[in-house]
């Protein structure tokens, strides 16, 4: 990822207080805002969102933070053959289906009478409550269709730069499952960062593999003619530490940073918040973000509530469940903004 290119939808969050130098906990700080009791943002979101889509919220593997405290469970992401399946199981090939369409549509026909002369008999609550859940899914499952519109013949695999990337497929995916408009959010990670020997090395392929992603990412959404919709939040677990260790490697550190990327917002171009050159936090003035010793310090959820703002969800009920009581700092605010300290 070029910063020269996405420099004006880039709002770099620095000197943010994990309050922890765990992976999970600050997993889920991260997503969440809080290290226990909350769900993670895309559980929010998707739940307000969801309007009975079949999979409002994609996940791609057991390493990204999924706790949604029954708000909105994940779907985790489909392998490509299986997402073609699930877009249109009558397909057999590219041009051959199983059974003629009008087949389909009177075999539908029959299972939805079915399912409503059984949800009125007089049965069993959990009985009914799974009838109702199937019809529901039946109904819902016509939306699929909008994933078979425009599921591509071929998923991607390679980057930008022509090398292979197992995130491409996944981010590539996503990004038609949200171009179908069944999938309103979606997490992904990539790994390699944990470079507690060998820290140069290692964070450089790790990193170049991140940064193309983001890459083929906003230029797949621009193809899609979705970029305007996207909201990317790319953050870590835990920072490393400022120096290296006895085997050339970073260690856990508490301090760390997130991004936000958007398209034409006047709040980008810019970084806030501040380390000193040691890489250890530095307290702002919540109005002009400048170091204050009597200020406060960023923590993730501050970003979190930054998100919500983003998002347009912050006076939403269910965000008012879980709201975020911190002190307001408005990192929006495009008249301010931090240096980097080297």
């Amino acid at each position: 990822m070029n910063s020269r290119k996405y420099f004006d939808r880039m709002l770099v969050i620095n000197g943010i207080d994990l309050q922890t130098n765990g992976h999970s906990a600050a997993r889920l700080t991260q997503a969440s805002g809080a290290l226990s009791g909350y769900p993670v943002l895309n559980a929010i979101y998707g739940a307000i969102h969801n309007a009975g889509l079949p999979m409002p919220w994609l996940i791609d593997g057991s390493s990204t933070p999924s706790q949604d405290l029954g708000l909105q469970p994940v779907t985790r992401l489909p392998a490509t053959d299986l997402m073609r399946s699930l877009a249109n199981p009558n397909r057999r090939d590219g041009t051959r289906q199983f059974l003629r369409t009008a087949d389909i549509a009177i075999i539908e026909q029959y299972r939805q009478e079915r399912l409503q002369a059984l949800l009125q008999e007089n049965g069993m609550p959990y009985r009914d409550s799974q009838v109702a859940s199937q019809l529901d899914a039946r109904i819902n499952r016509g939306l699929m269709h909008r994933l078979d519109d425009v599921f591509p013949e071929t998923i991607d695999s390679l980057d930008l730069k022509g090398e292979s990337n197992s995130m491409i497929s996944r981010i590539h995916r996503m990004l038609v499952a949200i171009q179908a408009g069944i999938c309103v959010t979606a997490s992904a990670s990539s790994g390699g960062f944990d470079t507690h020997g060998n820290h140069d090395a290692g964070h450089t392929t790790a990193l170049t593999r991140f940064t193309r992603s983001v890459d083929y990412l906003w230029e797949k959404a621009e193809e899609l003619g979705i970029a305007d919709r996207i909201v990317l939040h790319l953050t870590s677990d835990v920072g490393r530490t400022p120096h290296y260790n006895s085997n050339n490697g970073k260690d856990h550190w508490s301090v760390g940073s997130s991004i936000v990327m958007m398209k034409n917002q006047p709040w980008t171009n810019r970084s806030v918040g501040m380390t000193d050159a040691t890489h250890r936090k530095l307290t702002i003035n919540p109005v002009t973000l400048e170091q204050d010793e009597l200020g406060v310090q960023l923590r993730t959820a501050h970003v979190q509530q930054t998100l919500r703002r983003i998002l347009g969800i912050e006076n939403d009920p269910l965000c008012q469940e879980f709201s975020i009581d911190v002190p307001d700092i408005d990192l929006l605010n495009p008249a301010y903004s931090n240096p980097v300290i080297v």
